[in-house]
């Protein structure tokens, strides 16, 4: 076996095995001149990795796949392999490792150092400011990577939407992320308590697509998708509270329970930025917070999500008036 069969692609490239096998399914097609149509991929993926893959969830990966420049498409449905958007993630994550790779050395030259003044004082809470919205998530992903739980206040759940509009404002691997562990490797239990503001996914889709229909044709998805999920996993809990709680923060569990994340809007409520707060005190004050409102919030759940998600589709239908 050569060096180059022992590289972990997948891991290095940031996505699933099975993410990496559709790319090698795309690329052996091309290599043969065939058209790799949705059809071809899936006849060419069962025949060399064994068993089906659903259609649907062919489609959402090859979206993935597409949004992170992996994969070109052209025409409607004839996919090929990118090499410059592969070569771009790769030097990408290659500055990411190099700067982990003095942390560890640094921390190498100097471990008993670190440990005496680790030991010297106590532990004083951390509180740090984060510029802008995507360095906030990327923190955010970071945290959840240890998580077994997650407890958010949102706008609107970001696990109903498909995966354009996120990817779209920048947020695509904190949303890959939350996918994979709550619906694929379903290790992940997530809170979520939401007001279901429809105007924060209309807002999202709307500078996607900058068409106001395409923008509602995209909300009707994510109701559909919000519901669908909420009757399927039992991981995830969807808590609907109407009216403004006062409360804007992520909170990742995981072994311990220490860190914190609280929003900054900006005035149309768009998070520009955030406050980082490690401190186990906070945290589990926070936390008792949120699990308090939820005792005041209908759960999307026995039925209720249907009824819930109905009363906001009469709402979309006056945005269809109105927008």
């Amino acid at each position: 076996m050569s060096k180059l069969e022992n590289i972990d692609a997948p891991d290095i490239l940031g996505i699933t095995d099975q993410q990496f096998n559709l790319l090698k399914t795309v690329y052996k097609l091309s290599s043969k001149n065939k058209q790799a149509t949705p059809r071809e991929i899936e006849l060419s993926y069962g025949k060399d990795f064994g068993g089906e893959i659903q259609k649907s969830n062919l489609f959402r990966q090859l979206k993935i796949l597409l949004d992170k420049d992996f994969l070109t498409r052209e025409g409607e449905a004839n996919y090929k392999l990118d090499i410059d958007g592969l070569k771009k993630t790769l030097e990408q994550r290659k500055q990411e490792y190099a700067e982990k790779l003095q942390h560890y050395q640094q921390l190498s030259d100097e471990i008993e150092e670190y440990f005496k003044k680790a030991t010297e004082r106590p532990e004083q809470p951390v509180v740090e400011y984060i510029a802008g919205d995507k360095e906030l998530f990327l923190r955010i992903s970071q945290s959840l990577k240890k998580a077994h739980t997650l407890y958010i206040t949102a706008k609107f759940p970001a696990v109903a939407y498909t995966y354009s509009p996120y990817m779209h404002i920048g947020r695509g691997e904190y949303m890959q992320m939350l996918l994979h562990r709550c619906f694929e490797v379903k290790d992940l239990n997530l809170f979520y308590l939401t007001p279901l503001d429809l105007d924060y996914p209309y807002g999202h889709s709307l500078k996607l697509y900058n068409d106001s229909e395409k923008a509602l044709h995209e909300c009707e998805t994510i109701l559909d998708n919000l519901e669908n999920i909420t009757q399927t996993y039992s991981n995830l809990h969807v808590f609907y509270l109407k009216n403004p709680y006062g409360l804007d923060v992520t909170i990742p569990e995981g072994k311990e329970l220490s860190e914190s994340y609280s929003f900054l809007r900006d005035e149309k409520m768009n998070a520009i930025g955030g406050i980082y707060i490690r401190s186990s005190e906070t945290a589990h004050q926070t936390k008792h917070t949120f699990l308090e409102l939820c005792r005041h919030a209908q759960e999307l759940r026995n039925g209720k999500e249907q009824d819930i998600c109905d009363e906001l589709r009469a709402q979309l239908k006056k945005f269809k008036i109105h927008k």
